[in-house]
């Protein structure tokens, strides 16, 4: 299931990858993996490639493992709307706790 984090007013350059870090651990409703992605458009992990969050695997900051759009230096379009992708075994809102922050860091306009 994806999530619209925002909407790029204008170009942007990618600074770095994305940082991910769980503060609650996700789990329930029978699920048994988690994942998480960001990505642009219609592309689900340009930014960042899928991230194991269950039961708090990313429970330490750490780098996201960058995609094909997710180099420091990459521009984006303006108008290009930055996603979040969540994927379970079962069904994302089968899921009974979890919290997961991720800072992309993007420079707006164009080099």
């Amino acid at each position: 299931q994806d999530f619209t984090l925002y909407t790029l007013p204008g170009p942007a350059v990618v600074v770095g990858s994305p940082w991910i870090r769980s503060l609650t651990a996700f789990s329930g409703g029978g699920t048994g993996s988690a994942t998480v992605a960001i990505g642009v458009d219609s592309d689900p992990d340009a930014i960042g490639d899928e991230r194991d969050i269950f039961t708090g695997a990313a429970a330490v900051p750490a780098a996201m493992t960058a995609g094909v759009n997710g180099a420091a230096g990459y521009p984006l379009t303006a108008g290009g709307a930055i996603k979040a992708t969540f994927v379970a075994d079962t069904t994302v809102a089968a899921f009974t706790a979890g919290a997961v922050v991720i800072s992309l860091r993007l420079k707006l306009g164009s080099y």
